[in-house]
């Protein structure tokens, strides 16, 4: 522990000592090292969590350095080295992630881009770890209409980008490994005897995969919208999608709708919200179906609207002297989590509970102070004296331009003292 204990000491003094030297000169040196430890006094060990990330970014001669070390509680778990220049039209730029726990290299990325009469053009060439290591490329082009329509083609040569449930989206198939830090995930897949067959080519053929078309800012009469486009050397045609809102001149009812058109499927998802900007009172709708949730999908051609159900509310940011206070509110069988996109907590407790309600005070400006105290409540469970579920504080203090400390404690009654967290930030 004293060995850690100075080893930290150690990198403050050095940190302490670039930060002179930007300052010097010019700042070519710059960075910020943030750093978080968490601690549960009912658990051996006591400390649950730790997270530490050097950032640090040198500029010399046009070129820009960039190194991003990573530690978590079983030690040094992740680095990255980068460099960008532009020369001439070209802009040009390189990133090479490590697993320092596996070890080895996670990925290599270069891309080049360079912009003639209002079209950008952009090359990513990546190096990634498979069984192996593979390669893959995507060459996209975009740019701008005289009538203000964003248009953009983005061409996949050996891989395919990620979506956000780790898939390929092209193919459908799991990503592992580096593919999630890339973004992108090495493609092998391909037709052997009429059926798709993993290993059809090489991790480095780069065979082309798919094209993706984006148009943006579309409009048709009161409506604007977006699409989307996939064909694929697989399938073929893959899917359109349009993303629009249709908002009601006479009710304040704003549906948030996709459409999407496959080969021999279309599908629309609708979401509903009450338009409540002329107070600080929101709520928060969903729509309520008789059948699939994917309204006119060919798996259930009965899915029809049965009403509008009100998942919730909030009121928000109603000042009370120095601080402001907020309270989000769950209904029926729905929970803090369902509406997690407007709370938008940074506290873990939400998602993982059941709780329905949470009365929030915060923005505490004095003194450089910024304070949140959040009070949860499970009103589906008897829990204790007014619902009461858990109390959870955090606060951080500029002690200076360049440091930042912050504490949080999270308190359960009935079980005590659940977590202390305890961070530092540097930066210069």
């Amino acid at each position: 522990m004293t060995k850690k204990f100075l080893a930290v000491t150690l990198v403050l003094v050095l940190a302490a000592g670039f930060a002179a030297v930007a300052q010097e000169e010019d700042r070519a040196l710059t960075g910020s090292w943030e750093n978080t430890v968490t601690l549960n006094p009912q658990t051996s060990p006591v400390i649950t969590d730790f997270d530490s990330t050097l950032d640090v970014t040198y500029n010399t001669g046009g070129i820009t350095y960039n190194s991003v070390s990573e530690f978590d509680i079983d030690g040094y778990s992740d680095q990255t080295f980068g460099v960008e220049t532009t020369v001439g039209l070209l802009d040009l730029s390189s990133t090479v992630n490590f697993d320092t726990q596996t070890p080895g290299l996670d990925y290599w990325s270069n891309q080049a881009s360079l912009t003639l009469g209002g079209v950008s053009i952009t090359d990513t060439f990546l190096l990634q770890a498979t069984n192996s290591y593979g390669a893959g490329m995507n060459l996209a082009f975009s740019g701008e209409t005289p009538g203000g329509v964003s248009v953009s083609v983005e061409n996949y040569f050996g891989m395919e980008p990620v979506n956000a449930d780790d898939e390929g989206e092209v193919t459908g198939f799991d990503a592992t490994g580096a593919a999630l830090d890339s973004g992108y995930r090495i493609v092998t897949e391909g037709w052997e005897n009429d059926e798709v067959t993993s290993g059809q080519y090489g991790a480095s053929s780069l065979q082309y995969v798919a094209s993706k078309l984006t148009l943006e800012n579309l409009s048709l009469a009161c409506c604007d919208f977006s699409n989307e486009t996939m064909f694929s050397e697989l399938y073929g045609f893959e899917y359109t999608t349009f993303e629009f809102s249709i908002v009601s001149n006479d009710w304040p009812l704003t549906l948030d709708a996709d459409l999407t058109f496959e080969s021999d499927a279309k599908y629309i998802y609708l979401t509903p919200s009450l338009d409540t900007d002329w107070s600080c009172f929101t709520v928060y709708t969903d729509l309520s179906t008789a059948g699939d949730a994917t309204l006119g999908g060919n798996e259930d051609t009965t899915a029809t609207i049965s009403g509008l159900d009100i998942a919730g509310f909030a009121i928000k940011d109603v000042p009370l002297g120095h601080v402001e206070f907020s309270s989000f509110t769950a209904l029926g069988d729905y929970t803090l989590y369902d509406l997690y996109a407007s709370f938008d907590s940074d506290t873990p407790y939400y998602a993982d509970n059941d709780f329905d309600e949470v009365f929030r005070i915060e923005k505490l400006e004095k003194f450089n102070l910024d304070f949140t105290l959040d009070t949860y409540f499970n009103m589906t469970s008897d829990v204790g004296l007014f619902d009461l579920a858990m109390f959870d504080a955090s606060a951080s203090y500029d002690l200076s331009d360049q440091f930042t400390m912050g504490s949080g404690l999270a308190v359960a009654p009935g079980t005590g003292l659940q977590e202390i967290t305890l961070s530092l930030d540097y930066s210069w």
